[in-house]
């Protein structure tokens, strides 16, 4: 027996609307629902992309050090993180990156960077290209003068990580940060270049600040190549 159940809405026992056509679009689920899809999801025919995938989540408040370590996989070749209100409790803190081998930190004398700064107070624009360091074991500097000490002053930060796990070349990231100066003084954004001069596979990374604490929520996406 074959039935055919022709509505434009079907509705869960409180009224809410859980499955709508209207104007030729399909909506599911109610606004607060979970949608959960068993099996696979298909657009005409062919499953759903997820090439892009987010892998991880957590938020620190006031900590020494931000760090997440064993999510690189050989699910993705690339990897990209994101830091939401990055900011200090050090009104003269500067910020770094490391990459981590083996659920450790690396500070040996390999990093080598460069990070260019875009700045501008209330009187001038500004272009710096005078931070950098080869063979040096800080880590690339992310900021360019002291990192905002209160959230309104926060940075929001994207690193981009390339094929971390190889271990024919050295490990190799680029980035971005737009923050405000502490005191609120002037608006600054950062792109970091930098090397680490190791064919070791990288496992992590590791934000820290050299006076202070250091607070954000970080997000880390998998790129499939």
């Amino acid at each position: 027996m074959t039935a055919i159940l022709k509505v434009d809405t079907i509705q869960d026992t409180s009224g809410n609307n859980i499955i709508n056509e209207s104007s030729d679009t399909i909506t599911i689920g109610a606004s607060g629902d979970t949608t959960n899809i068993v099996g696979t999801l298909q657009n005409n025919g062919a499953a759903l992309p997820s090439d892009f995938v987010k892998l991880a989540t957590a938020s620190a408040s006031g900590a020494s050090y931000i760090s997440f370590d064993g999510y690189f996989t050989s699910d993705y070749r690339n990897y990209v993180v994101f830091y939401n209100n990055l900011f200090s409790s050090s009104s003269a803190s500067t910020a770094y990156v490391k990459i981590r081998q083996g659920n450790a930190d690396k500070s040996d004398t390999n990093y080598r960077f460069v990070t260019n700064f875009a700045t501008r107070t209330s009187s001038a624009n500004n272009w710096y290209t005078n931070q950098g360091g080869w063979d040096v074991n800080t880590g690339a500097r992310i900021t360019a003068d002291t990192l905002g000490d209160i959230e309104n002053e926060a940075g929001q930060l994207m690193l981009n990580i390339f094929n971390p796990l190889s271990t024919a070349s050295d490990t190799r990231l680029i980035g971005d940060l737009i923050y405000m100066r502490a005191s609120d003084v002037e608006l600054i954004r950062s792109q970091i270049q930098m090397e680490y001069n190791n064919t070791g596979a990288c496992s992590g990374l590791t934000l820290y600040v050299d006076s202070g604490n250091i607070s954000s929520t970080w997000t880390l996406y998998g790129i499939k190549s």
